[in-house]
């Protein structure tokens, strides 16, 4: 059976979905996780002086922003630069921020600094991340590329591997073929009996 390009889309999205989904809810409940925890030990020696200030004097927001620096990548392909990023999470209730501007469009939020004791393993769940968006990425143009060349049901159970086989459609239900109907002879014409005769005599009269 050909593939269609919508059925070749399909295919690859269901991999891709299924085998890295999972992971990826991983990395970022784990990335939730260490924002809420670097801004609680930001703000831990400030709360004495936050408690102080009068209501609506520090800025409060529900969004927690820390900014996480950038790792030295060695990878075979130049361009690829695994740059500093910007980790968000939704607190339950409002916390104190750090904001730059004072009015509503001209207002930044600063992301909160990354503290020093979570460095370490910030630094390595960053690079698990990295080396996720690596292989997925992989993974992405090995299907692209596969699926494009073997185009056919029949060509992709050959080169898919055996962990790969059960996104394959199955071959569609053939129709049962139908009996032949017999063919309606023509009644059986009766030959002359003098057939042999006439052309004996024919052939002796020239």
């Amino acid at each position: 059976m050909r593939l269609s390009y919508q059925k070749q889309t399909d295919i690859r999205e269901s991999i891709l979905n299924d085998l890295y989904n999972p992971p990826r809810k991983k990395l970022d409940d784990k990335k939730s996780a260490l924002v809420m925890r670097n801004h609680a030990e930001w703000v831990k020696p400030l709360m004495s002086i936050i408690n102080q200030l009068p209501d609506n004097m520090t800025v409060m927001s529900e969004n927690v922003r820390m900014e996480v620096p950038a790792l030295n990548i060695e990878g075979e392909n130049p361009s690829e630069t695994c740059d500093k990023v910007t980790w968000s999470e939704y607190a339950s209730t409002p916390v104190p921020i750090m904001q730059t501007g004072s009015s509503y469009y001209n207002s930044k939020e600063i992301p909160i600094p990354l503290q020093e004791s979570l460095k370490e393993e910030v630094l390595a769940l960053r690079l698990e991340d990295w080396n996720l968006q690596i292989e997925k990425r992989d993974m992405k143009k090995y299907l692209r590329t596969t699926l494009e060349v073997n185009n056919t049901t029949t060509k992709l159970r050959k080169a898919f591997p055996s962990t790969l086989q059960k996104y394959i459609p199955p071959e569609p239900t053939r129709a049962p073929r139908q009996a032949k109907l017999p063919i309606n002879e023509p009644d059986a014409v009766e030959l002359p009996g003098n057939l042999k005769l006439r052309m004996t005599e024919n052939l002796l009269d020239n």
